[in-house]
């Protein structure tokens, strides 16, 4: 059994899930037009491009 975790999800979601991490309190801090506006976007966009890496791997 592989006790790395980056064997077990894949190197790219390594790298890739700190971004979303990080990203979704700073949008939660941005104004309030454009929290829900921009900010939705942006929030889709990351978590789509983690759920693809996840799917690949």
């Amino acid at each position: 059994m592989m006790t790395d975790n980056a064997k077990r999800t894949g190197p790219a979601v390594e790298a890739h899930y700190p971004f979303p991490a990080w990203l979704l309190p700073t949008i939660g801090r941005f104004a309030k037009s454009h929290r829900f506006t921009l900010g939705d976007r942006i929030e889709n966009v990351a978590l789509n491009v983690l759920e693809a890496l996840i799917d690949a791997t």
